[in-house]
């Protein structure tokens, strides 16, 4: 399900129990995002009960080795142990969005 489509099951929904237009439905959904990207810039939890929990994780740079190059020098003729030292190179530090379900999401899958 893309967004649109979430609005519009969302509209279909809602429309049989208050009186609402798929734009106003669309604005509140793109509202919730909003928010929920915003605290999560502000690196804080996004906890909705029953659903799950958004939250950024930091990944810790290290040194890691590229495989085409590697790959690339083997095939030269290079031993496995001069082409992983030519190879290395720094993998920056990463923020990422985890998100782990609700029990009640999981039982439900």
């Amino acid at each position: 399900m893309n967004k649109s489509e979430l609005i519009s099951q969302v509209h279909r929904q809602a429309k049989n129990e208050v009186d609402i237009t798929k734009q106003q439905v669309k604005v509140i959904v793109n509202t919730v995002f909003d928010i929920i990207s915003k605290t999560l810039e502000e690196d804080e939890k996004v906890q909705i009960q029953q659903f799950g929990t958004f939250e950024v994780t930091n990944r810790k740079g290290r040194i890691g080795i590229n495989p085409h190059l590697y790959q690339k020098l083997i095939a030269e003729g290079l031993s496995r142990k001069e082409a992983k030292n030519k190879a290395l190179i720094d993998i920056e530090s990463t923020r990422n969005v985890l998100f782990k379900a609700a029990e009640k999401l999981k039982n439900s899958i």
